[in-house]
């Protein structure tokens, strides 16, 4: 059964309230196939049976019972040059702030 089990972290785009928090415990308590949960301040930690429970219905139920779910960034053309930029600047200056005298060395 350990093949069948998922953890996904579901993240919010602000800080949840004591009230919310309660009701997001209750929510969670009775979507079947959850193993565990936990919820924090501003995310929502989830293991679940996947032949039981799929993803998009777990988010959907969230969703409905007003947990507003932050939007994972799209890995564009642009998102994916910026990072190959950063690698080639830490790989040519090791990753340290560039000073004027090493430059010229």
């Amino acid at each position: 059964m350990e093949e069948y089990r998922t953890h996904k972290i579901f993240r919010s785009n602000r800080d949840l309230n004591q009230k919310e928090i309660e009701r997001m415990k209750q929510v969670c308590s009775q979507i079947l196939g959850l193993i565990e949960f936990q919820v924090d301040l501003n995310s929502i930690s989830i293991e679940y049976y996947s032949h039981l429970q799929s993803y998009e219905t777990i988010k959907d139920v969230l969703e409905k019972a007003g947990f507003h779910i932050l939007k994972a960034p799209k890995k564009g053309f642009f998102n994916r040059f910026l990072k190959k930029l950063a690698k080639d600047n830490k790989d040519a200056f090791g990753g340290k702030p560039l000073d004027c005298c090493d430059l010229n060395k």
